[in-house]
C-alpha cells in the first residue's frame, strides 16, 4: 500500500483537479511569494539579482516599511520602488507562477502612483 504524498507535494495533488487559479493565487497554490521573485517575475526589476541589490540597498518597501529580498508579498500589499528618476508605487494584484510572459507581467500589478524626476 502507498502512503498518500505528505507536506508541499500533498496540497499539489489536493489541487490538481481545479486547473485554474483563484484570484490573487499563484498556480501552485502559493498565498505569498519572496519580494526579489516577485519583483524579478513582474518585470518591475530584472534580473533577479538586481531585485534582490535593490532591497539590500534600501530602495524598495513594502507597505511603507524597508523590505529585505525575503519579505513575503502577497495580494493587496504594496510596493514602493525608489529608482533615481522615479517613484513607483504598486499594488500586488495577483501572485505569478514559475515563468511569466512579457505581455502578461503587468497583469499582476496595479500601479498607485508613477512620480518621474527630471
Amino acid at each position: 500500500m502507498q502512503n498518500p504524498p505528505q507536506g508541499r507535494l500533498a496540497s499539489r495533488h489536493a489541487n490538481a483537479d481545479n486547473a485554474r487559479p483563484k484570484e490573487g493565487v499563484a498556480k501552485d497554490g502559493m498565498t505569498e511569494m519572496r519580494l526579489d521573485a516577485y519583483l524579478a517575475r513582474t518585470r518591475l526589476v530584472m534580473p533577479r539579482g538586481a531585485a534582490k541589490r535593490a532591497c539590500d540597498n534600501g530602495i524598495v518597501s513594502v507597505n511603507r516599511q524597508q523590505a529585505k529580498p525575503a519579505t513575503s508579498v502577497g495580494v493587496g500589499d504594496q510596493i514602493e520602488i525608489r529608482f533615481t528618476d522615479q517613484d513607483l508605487v504598486v499594488s500586488v494584484v495577483a501572485l505569478p507562477g514559475k515563468s511569466v510572459r512579457k505581455a502578461d507581467a503587468p497583469t499582476h500589478y496595479r500601479v498607485v502612483e508613477d512620480r518621474r524626476y527630471p
